[in-house]
This record gives structure tokens, C-alpha cells and sequence, in this order.
């Protein structure tokens, strides 16, 4: 399967994020948009990134691993990338349908090559006729905020076996069963870790 993951003509309304990143780079809880893409998809499947034409050859050089801009875009599933997908959102997407949320084309799936040069009207054609489904999109960035909480308990799926790390002992927990710590992280002396009200992610790095 071939993911087209694409930046529609809406992308100023993130602004000020969206001068030097791509929709798809946004991050609400522990993981940007693509990412989450990226663990929905097999071996054999394909990624291509569509970004405006000032952003490419930066998204060129912080994808090495995608393919950024083709000339023609292959036939697979177009997905917005300021939408977040998961499992069960991206398994509502059927063949040859359209899908909306709140006037926006949050997915597509083409069964024809597409001209880069014919893509931005292709997309604004592609909303006449479409499929309103719920889903979480950020048309802007204050939503990102309001969404983090309920997202970032859904995240913690993902770092269930973050038990680890060097803890000096003078740490304060507060909520312990909602702490979650890489084994290559450090806490320092001092360090309070309150997680009563939600959960806390301390990742490599």
C-alpha cells in the first residue's frame, strides 16, 4: 500500500508552526501525526510526503526515509496530515471513497497516478462529494490543547515497558502507576514527578 500523506491549502491556519514544518510534524501527546502513521504501516508499504514547495527539500532532509514530492504521485490512500490516525480511524477508509470532517478532505483513496502539478486542485475538487466521518483533526493549533489529555492517556498503549531508567532516590512520585521512564533516561536529585492528574512520558533522549 502506498500512503500518500499530504499538506492541504489550509496549512496557514497553523501557522506560526507550520512557516518551517509540515502539518504532518505536529505533535499532540507522545507522538507527531507521522509517527503515528508510520506504526500503522507494514514493511512492504510506502510513504510519500506532499508539501508545499518552499518546505520540500527541508522535509527532504528530515524524511531521508520517504519519498518527498514525486513528479507523479502514485495510486494508494491520501491521508491529511494534520488529521491523527490510528487503527480504528484509518480502518474506516474504503477504496475509492472520499472523507470530509467539518469541511476539510481528511482522506482519499485514488486508484490513478496523479500529476504533483494537478494535485492542489485535485484535493479541492476531491471535497465535493465526500463521507463526513468523526475523526481528530487540528485545523488549528489551540486544538492540539485541548486534545492532549484524552490523547496522551490513549498513548501510553505504546510505552507500557517504560519501567526503567536511572532514578536518583530522593525522587518524589505522586501517581507512580502513571509514570513511564525509558531505561536510557536520568532523574536527577530534587526531581518531582507528579502524574495524579495524567500521565507522564520521559523518552530516550
Amino acid at each position: 500500500m502506498n500512503y500518500i500523506i499530504f499538506e492541504d491549502h489550509l496549512f496557514a491556519n497553523l501557522h506560526p508552526f507550520t512557516i518551517n514544518h509540515a502539518s504532518f510534524e505536529l505533535r499532540c501527546g507522545a507522538l507527531t501525526n507521522i509517527e503515528r502513521i508510520q506504526s500503522l504501516t507494514n514493511e512492504n508499504d510506502k510513504i510519500y510526503l506532499i508539501v508545499r514547495e518552499g518546505l520540500c527539500e527541508l522535509i527532504r532532509e528530515r524524511f531521508p526515509e520517504f519519498i518527498v514530492n514525486p513528479d507523479i504521485i502514485p495510486n494508494g490512500m491520501h491521508l491529511n496530515g494534520a488529521t491523527l490516525w490510528d487503527t480504528e480511524t484509518i480502518g474506516k477508509i474504503e477504496m475509492g471513497r472520499n472523507y470530509s470532517h467539518q469541511g476539510y478532505l481528511i482522506a482519499m483513496h485514488a486508484e490513478k497516478e496523479i500529476k504533483l502539478s494537478e494535485y492542489t486542485d485535485y484535493i479541492k475538487k476531491s471535497i465535493q462529494v465526500t463521507l463526513d466521518i468523526p475523526v481528530v483533526h487540528f485545523s488549528y493549533l489551540w486544538e492540539c490543547i485541548f486534545a492532549l489529555k484524552n490523547i496522551l492517556i490513549h498513548d501510553i498503549e505504546h510505552f507500557l515497558e517504560y519501567k526503567g531508567g536511572e532514578v536518583h532516590q530522593s525522587v518524589i512520585y505522586d501517581g507512580i502507576e502513571n509514570i513511564f521512564i525509558h531505561e536510557s533516561s536520568k532523574i536527577f536529585a530534587g526531581v518531582i514527578l507528579d502524574a495524579s492528574k495524567g500521565p507522564i512520558i520521559i523518552d530516550s533522549n
